[in-house]
């Protein structure tokens, strides 16, 4: 796991699925981040997440959470690993809204 004073990285698990879910269907959520604007069912959201996400060979997901709290705020993957150069793709969605609006304003 990677951390720091105010943020921490832990592995995505089973549990994950329900908040996945619902960022997935948010609008506001995957405007800038998905090139696909669906809608997913929460079967199709979990069938995706166990053998998309968590069983995949070639990618690594973490939830993004505040070190105080361990509220989750975001999600990152490693895909396209390839270990014998040691190179990788890098996503970063950040999801935490404060009061409808979304928190760019605070150094994370």
């Amino acid at each position: 796991m990677l951390k720091s004073e105010r943020l921490q990285f832990r592995k995505m698990v089973e549990s994950d699925i329900e908040k996945y879910h619902s960022w997935r269907n948010d609008f506001d959520v995957m405007k800038t981040t998905s090139p696909s604007l669906d809608l997913y069912s929460f079967d199709e959201t979990r069938n995706f997440v166990e053998n998309v996400i968590l069983n995949s060979t070639s990618s690594r997901s973490y939830i993004i959470e505040e070190s105080e709290g361990k509220r989750a705020i975001g999600v990152t993957s490693l895909t396209n690993i390839d270990t014998k150069n040691r190179n990788a793709e890098c996503i970063i969605d950040i999801v935490k809204r404060i009061i409808g609006e979304w928190d760019t304003g605070q150094r994370l």
